[in-house]
């Protein structure tokens, strides 16, 4: 990251909005009040996927990115998130979703600790509890995963475009 003191100041960022960086891993970011960082598209060993790095102002050991230009707000239907996200009043539980492996069904649950050698995922709707082998991540009918932000990872790859072509 270069070395700059010109940079917006954590107060002066709106949430929801897109700005030009100086971050350790993309150059575009939308900046996210609830985690006081900004949400872009990091490239590792070949995949990308949404990453979030905190406002310089934040945090002395882990700030890395440093606002230089607010570019405009995103549409009002992309939730501001690096995975999709869904209402749950556990705020205990890990929040997940488990895919069928053969249908593909994709179902909101939550997974939640009891005890070390105790782990269970419930789904979120219903409450019914979804076999987990054992507190394994793969279940032998579902994954378990996180969904990606497909709207938001598709918006900051529209505007990468766009960046680049100048």
């Amino acid at each position: 990251m270069k070395a700059t003191d010109n940079y917006l100041k954590f107060p002066d960022c709106n949430n929801g909005f897109l700005y030009q960086v100086e971050a350790r891993n993309f150059s575009l970011g939308v900046f996210d009040l609830k985690s006081r960082g900004f949400i872009g598209i990091r490239s590792k060993f070949g995949h990308e996927y949404l990453n979030t790095e905190f406002h310089w102002d934040m945090c002395n050991h882990y700030g890395t990115v440093k606002p230089i230009k607010e570019i405009e707000e995103i549409p009002g239907d992309i939730d501001i998130s690096e995975n999709l996200i869904y209402e749950d009043p556990k705020p205990w539980s890990t929040k997940l979703w488990a895919i069928h492996k053969e249908t593909k069904e994709q179902i909101p649950v939550h997974r939640v600790h009891f005890k070390e050698s105790d782990t269970r995922c419930f789904r979120a709707d219903t409450g019914e509890l979804i076999p987990d082998n054992g507190g394994l991540v793969f279940g032998e009918n579902y994954t378990f995963t996180r969904l990606r932000n497909q709207k938001l990872f598709d918006y900051l790859k529209q505007k990468e475009k766009e960046y680049e072509q100048g």
